[in-house]
């Protein structure tokens, strides 16, 4: 998969990042918040991969759209991919806890659609960190045949007690042939 001229593995990952499940699981989250938030003054999206929620976003909200990924090929493609598109997103390769903290006070919807990409603890620093009228918009899933799935989570319920919100306004699982996706919303 991986070659000195051509890096195939990134064509895979790209037409994993549209699929339709990535695709259904992101306009949930984004209906999902919009009921609950519809307007924003910054939104950071942890994981933000090449963008595609940031573009879900920007259907919605008219404000600075901050996508975060430690994938250093995630800025060109994203790039490339929303090239025309008339929207305000800033694209940040670094780790996502770190460019938050800088960011933070300019920030009123935090979202992170790859809690089971991260460390546990790394997600709840993005708890502990955020300003406490930030509304948190955070997926994971059950889908532990994943190399990369390093924080699964057995359920929703599971899910919802390790997030440890003060405030759960909303959660929500959307099911798959081979997972479960699960939803929360919360402060």
């Amino acid at each position: 998969m991986y070659h000195e001229e051509n890096d195939l593995f990134r064509i895979k990952d790209i037409i994993d990042a549209l699929s339709d499940s990535q695709i259904e699981g992101k306009k949930w989250l984004v209906n999902e918040l919009i009921k609950l938030k519809p307007e924003s003054k910054g939104i950071f999206i942890a994981g933000g991969w090449y963008g595609q929620l940031a573009a879900l976003l920007s259907d919605y909200y008219d404000c600075l759209i901050i996508s975060a990924d430690l994938d250093t090929d995630s800025k060109n493609i994203g790039h490339k991919l929303l090239n025309g598109l008339d929207i305000n997103v800033e694209f940040a390769v670094d780790d996502a806890a770190t460019f938050f903290m800088e960011k933070r006070k300019i920030i009123d919807i935090l979202i992170n659609t790859s809690c089971e990409h991260m460390e546990q603890d790394d997600v709840k620093d993005l708890i502990t960190y955020k300003q406490p009228d930030t509304l948190v918009a955070f997926q994971s899933n059950n889908y532990y045949d994943v190399l990369s799935h390093i924080n699964c989570s057995d359920s929703l319920d599971d899910f919802v007690n390790y997030l440890e919100l003060d405030e759960i306004l909303y959660k929500g699982v959307l099911s798959f042939d081979d997972y479960d996706r699960y939803t929360v919303i919360g402060r």
